[in-house]
């Protein structure tokens, strides 16, 4: 299977399982959902596998770049949610409905930084070995 057969039959999965969820959100069944969920990641899995064996899909200096660019986003998107959620506790007088969001969005935030140090900890020591 090459790329292009890859990616259409990739897409047909996405759109049945789009297609399976709709129709049991309309019957309002959450088992169908669930199990539509599954049977799609269970076929996008096998799909992925033998797609992928043997291939040489990524090399060092696509590895620095992604790990770069998921850097640069955590960092943005903590940034916005701090600010976002600042914005909304400052605003509580205002929008006094939006309070617990804005605890919400300033914790996740921190949540995430502490994630990201935490992670950044254990790979440099365990690169360190």
């Amino acid at each position: 299977m090459d790329r292009k057969q890859f990616k259409l039959v990739k897409l047909f999965i996405v759109i049945a399982m789009g297609a399976g969820l709709g129709g049991a959100v309309a019957v309002t069944s959450p088992l169908i959902a669930i199990a539509v969920w599954f049977a799609g990641l269970f076929a996008l899995i096998v799909l992925r596998k033998r797609y992928v064996s043997g291939r040489v899909e990524t090399d060092e200096m696509t590895e620095m770049i992604m790990g770069r660019a998921a850097h640069l986003t955590i960092m943005i998107a903590s940034v916005a949610l701090a600010v976002s959620g600042i914005v909304l506790i400052a605003a509580r007088e205002s929008l006094p409905a939006y309070e617990t969001v804005g605890y919400t969005m300033a914790y996740t935030a921190v949540g995430i930084l502490l994630l990201l140090y935490a992670f950044s900890v254990y790979f440099y020591r365990k690169m360190a070995e």
